[in-house]
């Protein structure tokens, strides 16, 4: 028998495992959806619904949005484009902007506020591609919703480009 005080600790990490694999389990068990019109897949947040108007997924109660674009085009000339002088030019205060790989691929993670219908929002893109397409993924939300932050972060870092994916839908690449 342990001492009660290490019994404690050893129920509390028995606990803390419990709620970890429950957390894993939920995030492994929601499924990846292709997003309608393109080759890319993704874990879309919980209650989020296909976009009707854009390619991505929405949460209308919120406001929120994951809107997926894909461009032709070389990574490293659009990626270039993307800078505080031009996202300043459509409304965008950035905060960050951080290189990083997605996919095994360069990329860049900017994020930021945003003012559209008398409400700030939380901005985040995530755009990462090859020399011949670039895909960014433009996440918004109202940020008193700043509990979305993580879900829809991680939903972000899950998108996925299938060359061989077919498309569904009519909104992008054609």
């Amino acid at each position: 028998l342990l001492p009660r005080n290490k019994q404690l600790n050893m129920k509390n990490i028995i606990s803390a495992l419990t709620i970890l694999v429950t957390a894993i389990t939920s995030i492994n068990a929601q499924e990846r959806m292709v997003v309608p019109g393109t080759k890319i897949s993704m874990i879309a947040p919980k209650d989020f619904t296909a976009a009707t108007s854009f390619s991505g997924f929405q949460h209308t109660t919120t406001n929120s949005t994951i809107m997926i674009i894909v461009l032709p085009g070389p990574f490293d000339q659009i990626a270039s484009g993307i800078n505080e002088e031009n996202l300043r030019k459509a409304g965008v205060t950035i905060s960050s902007k951080t290189d990083t790989i997605h996919q095994g691929q360069k990329a860049i993670w900017v994020r930021g506020t945003q003012n559209l219908y008398n409400i700030t929002f939380s901005k985040a893109i995530l755009v990462f591609g090859d020399s011949n397409r670039t895909i960014m993924v433009n996440i918004a939300f109202p940020i008193n919703q700043k509990a979305l932050a993580p879900v829809m972060y991680r939903s972000a870092l899950s998108v996925n480009y299938n060359e061989d994916q077919r498309k569904r839908g009519d909104h992008n690449e054609r």
